[in-house]
């Protein structure tokens, strides 16, 4: 009974002091910051602001009765304080001292000294302009479950008003949830904070009943993949649904996985989904390799007015981004025609991820070309690029090309007569000029042995002799290949340097540089092929590779 004492005390000051606060807060409040739903939009540049502190809670880091949240605004005096909400976000409303058209950066800062490490803007607008964010960009990776009964019911298999839901899986070890929270629609619901990059098997329930939880009995369970964001998946129960049609996918990964591109275990954690019109193009429908035979497969269930009408449109892609999908570059989506599945028919589609097979002869491809060197009269400039070809044949004789360009889209070309290798020495006559670099890969044998050329662009005139602008320096950086430290040298002028791995996921950032050289420890980089963007004051750009033992 002590016990219950002291936690009833506790609450109730709890709530208290966040009355107290939020009191306090309105009172503190300049006159420029309103609360954000009393505002109606108009022609005046307003901002909105609205941080979520939940994942600062959970850690220890932020305690919502002591602490404040103010917005820093470049330009203003004064910070503004932010009003807090029950739900650990904190939120405000700038009427006031914006000028149309103009960006602003600001910051997140806790009480007077603790500032984001992020970095943000806001162009102020006519009407509402709103930043709605985790602190730090950091968010807790909460994933609501949501089963939807509305068959059950009117089936008359489960009702609301006497029976209740719950989830038994990997979450809660398999011991069952607290009844699901029953939200009115036919619909129940439960929140569970998850650890990213790892599978997760569950099944709905009914009363917590094995014999009726779903799939029952012998079936698969369900499985999902750990985000990195908040998530809310929304499931039918059993997958049933009469107004949709079951289509299963199966991409084969073979391919992808033993060249090094797709990497599900430690540390790169790849996962694979799916993004098409049957699900607004993304909604985290993760494929999984359910045999270990690194085919990954999705059962989903697509609405019956497919049948004989509009096409499925999709692409799989690695890690839910649109710039790792199938035939990147603007290449066409993949196209089914659903059938319907009444009398046993079934709906299945099994491919090669981005149509690499093995087993089907297939031209070379070239990617991920780089410039480097000093781009002035008298200096000699290096390329380079990835060959790849999915029969395993070995590199031919690829052919080489340099042009001169006056701007960099490829309508003004002129060919450098003479200029066959991946070096080329810069003349007077390439002065003021940009430079393209174009490769055909050529494979040393086969019936599909030339690939299609493949082009790089300098991202700065030639200047000539006696020039060293910044804008005409590339970066030097050696060992290549490198063991633990990799030099960099001439970085006059470049302000953050980007590292890549081979399937395109950013390592790490090197950035707020101001130096001329730089030596970095790369000896926590697994041995392989990794990529290297430069980025100037002006925010241009410049790729180059390197290998690490």
């Amino acid at each position: 009974m002590k016990n219950l004492t002291l936690k009833l005390t506790k609450i109730l000051l709890t709530l208290l002091s966040v009355v107290i606060f939020s009191k306090v807060s309105q009172s503190q409040m300049p006159a420029a910051i309103t609360p954000v739903n009393a505002t109606a939009f108009d022609s005046i540049p307003k901002f909105s602001f609205k941080v979520n502190m939940t994942k600062m809670v959970n850690e220890g880091l932020f305690g919502p009765i002591m602490d404040n949240v103010y917005v820093v605004i470049e330009g203003f005096i004064d910070p503004i304080l932010l009003d807090p909400n029950s739900d650990y976000t904190y939120t405000g409303l700038v009427e006031e001292g914006l000028d149309s058209g103009l960006i602003y950066l600001f910051k997140y800062r806790v009480n007077d000294t603790v500032y984001e490490t992020v970095d943000r803007s806001m162009k102020a607008l006519p009407g509402v302009t709103t930043n709605d964010v985790w602190w730090n960009d950091d968010p807790v990776n909460q994933v609501i479950f949501v089963v939807n009964m509305k068959y059950y019911i009117l089936n008359h298999q489960f009702n609301p008003d006497v029976d209740f839901m719950d989830i038994a899986g990997d979450m809660n070890d398999w011991a069952g949830s607290p009844a699901l929270t029953y939200n009115g629609d036919s619909t129940f619901q439960i929140s569970y904070i998850l650890d990213a990059n790892r599978i997760y098997e569950y099944k709905f329930r009914i009363n917590a009943n094995e014999e009726t939880s779903e799939f029952y009995p012998g079936g698969a369970n369900r499985k999902m993949w750990g985000p990195s964001s908040p998530k809310t998946l929304t499931h039918m129960y059993n997958d049933y649904d009469p107004t949709t049609v079951p289509v299963t996918f199966k991409c084969i990964m073979k391919y992808q996985m033993a060249a090094g591109h797709f990497n599900p275990a430690t540390p790169d954690f790849d996962y694979l989904d799916i993004a098409g019109n049957i699900n607004g193009w993304g909604a985290y429908d993760v494929l999984f390799d359910n045999t270990g035979d690194s085919i990954y497969v999705i059962k989903m269930n697509v609405p019956r007015t497919y049948i004989d009408g509009t096409p499925v449109e999709f692409k799989f892609r690695y890690n839910g981004d649109p710039n790792t999908s199938e035939f990147p570059g603007g290449g066409p989506n993949r196209k089914y025609k659903i059938i319907d599945t009444v009398g046993g028919a079934q709906n299945l589609i099994e491919v090669w991820y981005d149509n690499k097979n093995p087993d089907i002869l297939t031209p070379p491809w070239a990617y991920d070309l780089g410039l480097f060197g000093d781009f002035i009269v008298g200096q000699t400039i290096s390329a380079s690029y990835t060959y790849e070809n999915v029969n395993g044949i070995t590199e031919g004789a690829s052919i080489y090309k340099w042009y001169t360009s006056p701007n960099t889209v490829g309508d003004s070309l002129t060919l450098i007569e003479g200029a066959s290798t991946l070096g080329l020495l810069l003349l007077e006559s390439d002065a003021g000029k940009f430079i393209a670099f174009e490769v055909t890969p050529i494979a040393e044998s086969g019936d599909s042995a030339i690939g299609l050329p493949v082009k790089i662009y300098s991202s700065y005139k030639v200047g000539g002799v006696g020039i060293h602008e910044i804008g005409n320096t590339f970066i030097n950086f050696y060992p290549n290949p490198v063991h633990n430290v990799i030099n960099f040298g001439h970085l006059n002028g470049i302000n953050r340097i980007e590292i890549f791995n081979l399937v395109g996921r950013k390592i790490t950032t090197l950035d707020n540089l101001n130096t001329e050289n730089l030596s970095v420890n790369t000896s926590n980089l697994k041995a392989g092929i990794y990529f290297l963007r430069f980025y100037t004051t002006d925010n241009y750009h410049s790729t180059a590779k390197f290998i690490k033992n």
